[in-house]
């Protein structure tokens, strides 16, 4: 069994031709050897996805408590793979997973890379349905839950292997009670994301009362509590979908991929341009094909509250009690970020950035090089909260110094229109600039200018009257 384990570990850091097995053969000298070495080589044989892992490095966040090592958390990501195309499912041999070359600027975690060019339109993977967790008759999306939880206390599921190797308690909601005070703190009463600590007591007051979830919780609250994060940061709606978490998300030129599913027959991903060797495969969680309006509520802040993390730039900004909205983004020539807005910057949205600017200082300066308080919150937990402290900074920071300029009360005459859906906001917002006294000071106009605005990229996009700007708008009007 170690001589087996060692032989994965070894041929997945080298790679299958160059794969060295001296350290294992200066160890095993047994007769054993030979049907050892057998059953290594044939494992490579008859599983493909050997060839998948390329270069990469597990750090801290690959393993949850310390406990697997290296070579498990990568084992379990090749059984998984197996186990789909053994199943029925598919995933394409033109992929590697790998850390960045780029550590530094890209990322220390995982991704999917590109090992050969894909066309657009190519198959990633494609899994049938019944390989999904998904809600159940009785129990709802709990039993989303209950299904995830199943499957890794399942030493025979290659799905469950795979989730018990992932990270926990990394989304705030989760976090130690030292980390929620902290990032409470920081936040004050003002700053997004809001809400950000409601999910274990929402699960609670959703599944609470059903006897499954009593069940678990006095089995083992803590791989429940586990599954239900997993369910929240990995889900594709109440889908839990193996192999599609790994894809991780950004958006502009990066996001790559799309939704191509047969809904109740098959999960299937594809490339939505065409991916040169060595990019990495991308989704989006929130501008996605099937995201609908998600992008116009749901920005940089609602991915760290969900997810966890601080996404690349592009990021997008939406604050709603004080009708902020922009993007931010490196500009195309490398000389630094711009933003862009998306509403009319006002008055009172440059005063909210003077204040949430003046307390982030005032916390940075007292917690920052607090060696006492940064003891007492988990590592992860103590990151994750300054790189959210200082993307917020940049970003209000560099809106401040853009708006400034351009500042005036029209926002807070547009009525509930002032939140357009952002792909008629870019252009509407790109001609305004460039004549600002175009903007209306009264409603009536600013429904006249609307109107203009969805008329002349209607025009532009070939969409029809009545079509998707009404049910945007629409939609955005729920949300």
């Amino acid at each position: 069994k170690v001589f087996f384990q060692e032989s994965v570990h070894l041929c997945i850091h080298d790679t299958l031709v160059s794969c060295q097995f001296t350290p294992v053969f200066q160890q095993r000298r047994s007769p054993m050897f030979l049907s050892n070495l057998a059953s290594v080589l044939l494992l490579f044989s008859v599983i493909p996805s050997s060839k998948i892992f390329n270069g990469f490095v597990a750090g801290a966040a690959d393993t949850p408590d310390g406990t697997l090592t290296i070579g498990e958390a990568e084992q379990s990501t090749l059984d998984m793979i197996a186990w789909i195309r053994s199943s029925g499912g598919t995933v394409s041999e033109k992929i590697e997973i790998r850390l960045p070359y780029d550590v530094g600027k890209d990322g220390n975690f995982r991704g999917i890379y590109a090992r050969e060019a894909f066309e657009k339109g190519e198959v990633v993977c494609d899994l049938p349905w019944d390989l999904l967790v998904k809600p159940g008759p009785g129990e709802g999306d709990c039993a989303t839950t209950y299904g995830i939880y199943d499957a890794m206390k399942d030493p025979r599921n290659p799905y469950g292997r795979y989730l018990n190797t992932q990270p926990r308690r990394y989304v705030p909601s989760w976090w130690s009670a030292e980390g929620k005070a902290l990032l409470t703190e920081m936040l004050g009463e003002d700053l997004p994301p809001f809400e950000w600590d409601q999910y274990v007591q929402g699960l609670e007051d959703e599944c609470g009362r059903q006897p499954r979830y009593k069940q678990l919780m006095k089995e083992d609250p803590e791989q429940l509590l586990h599954a239900e994060m997993l369910v929240i940061a990995r889900a594709d709606g109440a889908l839990m979908v193996p192999f599609y978490d790994m894809f991780n998300h950004r958006n502009g030129k990066w996001y790559n991929t799309n939704h191509d599913s047969d809904h109740g027959r098959r999960f299937r991903i594809i490339t939505n341009r065409k991916v040169e060797a060595g990019e990495q495969l991308q989704q989006s969680y929130n501008q996605c094909n099937i995201c609908a309006n998600r992008a116009d509520v749901f920005g940089t802040d609602e991915m760290f509250k969900d997810y966890g993390f601080v996404e690349f730039m592009p990021q997008r900004w939406v604050v709603d009690e004080v009708r902020v909205k922009f993007d931010i983004d490196d500009r195309e020539d490398g000389s630094g970020l711009e933003v862009k807005f998306l509403a009319p910057i006002s008055h009172r949205g440059l005063a909210y950035f003077r204040k949430e600017l003046s307390r982030l200082e005032y916390f940075e300066t007292k917690y920052r090089n607090d060696a006492r308080t940064e003891a007492t919150v988990p590592a992860g937990e103590w990151f994750a909260l300054w790189q959210y402290h200082d993307a917020v900074a940049t970003a209000f920071d560099l809106a401040l110094k853009t708006g400034k300029d351009r500042a005036s009360d029209k926002v807070w005459n547009m009525g509930d229109r002032w939140n357009l859906p952002s792909k008629y906001a870019h252009k509407y917002f790109d001609e305004e600039e460039e004549d600002e006294d175009d903007w209306s000071e009264d409603g009536a106009s600013w429904d006249e200018e609307f109107e203009e605005a969805k008329k002349r990229v209607m025009e532009e996009s070939g969409e029809e009257e009545g079509s998707s700007w009404d049910e945007d708008f629409e939609e955005n009007d729920e949300l």
